[in-house]
Formats: C-alpha cells, structure tokens, sequence
C-alpha cells in the first residue's frame, strides 16, 4: 500500500511539471506577448557587435545594407521603407518586412522597440522563417518574400541628427558616434 501511495505521489509530481512546462511554452508563444528588456539566445550563439558583422558580411552578396525608415512596427518586425541601399539590390523607395528577434529565434536585434520614421542601417537576408517553425502554436508572422536581421550579430543601428547609435563596437551597451565618422570608419559609400 505504502508504494502505491508514494508512485502516486511520484506521478503528481511528474503531471505537475508537465503542466508547468506546458504553461510557460505556451506564455513563450503567446501572440500578445512581446519580448522585452532581456534578450534571452539558445544555443551556441556567441554574439557580436555591429563591427565584426560589417567586417563578416559587407562582401557576401545574399546580405544586404541598407538605410531605411520604419513605416511600421508589426509584431517582431519592422516594415521598411528603403531610402539607400549601400550594395545596390535594392530600389529608393521600396517597402519591405525586416523581422528581429522574436520569442525563439536566435536573432538579436529588438526590432519592436523602434518607432516610425526612425531611420534605421540594417544587415539583412531573406527570412529562414525560423520563428514560424520553432513556434508552431504562435501566429506565423514572418513570411517567404520578408528578410530577417542576422543571427547571434547585431545587424541595426539607429541613424539620429548626424549620429550612429547602437551596438557598434559593444554587445553590452550602446555606443554612439558621429555620421562622418562612421562613414569612415567602415569605409561606407554614401
């Protein structure tokens, strides 16, 4: 009776962290939750600063730089009107969806803390839709014809009243400098 009794208790406890593990996936996916403050990167992503993603990605003709104005803040994403396309794939004036990081995924640029008309330069590819797959419960959003920032490498800065801000050099907080500067610092064609 007494083993009974303590396999009972043993699957109780069993049921209850399942529920509780099934409770807190189904808040990671929620579609009215937004990621906040803390960038939370599974897996063996090391992240990098925006320098060392220029450094990685300026040659690489499926990453794109851009200069652009947000539209719209939808979700995890930005919508995006293109102003300069710095590698020339890209016409002045084009609207596109520029997915962060999301619930998931492994990117790290917080996308959903911009507003519209800030201008943003961003690192971009065409989407892998990872947040569609790896949250399956959560509403897919990000879309086939949509691009994504870079994974595990800052990819956006802000572009403010002749100033670059973000995280250029520092993963752990913002640097700032001037427009000038950064032009040729990073050897930028205007």
């Amino acid at each position: 009776m007494k083993q009974k009794h303590l396999i009972y208790k043993k699957m109780k406890t069993i049921k209850f962290i399942f529920a509780l593990l099934a409770l807190s996936m189904g808040m990671a996916c929620s579609e009215k939750d937004t990621p906040k403050e803390e960038i939370i990167i599974g897996g063996d992503c090391d992240p990098q600063p925006f320098s060392v993603t220029y450094a990685s990605y300026k040659n690489d003709p499926d990453i794109y730089f851009i200069k652009g104005e947000v539209v719209d803040v939808v979700q995890h994403g930005n919508e995006i009107k293109i102003i300069q396309d710095f590698k020339n794939n890209f016409e002045s004036n084009t609207i596109i969806t520029v997915w962060g990081s999301g619930r998931i995924c492994p990117r790290i640029d917080p996308l959903y803390k911009n507003h519209r008309t800030d201008t943003l330069l961003l690192f971009i590819k065409k989407t892998d839709l990872l947040e569609n797959l790896l949250c399956p419960q959560c509403e897919h959003y990000e879309q086939p014809d949509d691009y994504m920032t870079m994974g595990c490498y800052f990819s956006v800065l802000k572009l403010s009243n002749g100033t670059v801000s973000g995280r250029i050099t520092d993963i752990y907080g913002d640097t700032t400098m001037l427009w000038a500067d950064f032009v040729t610092q990073f050897e930028i064609t205007k």
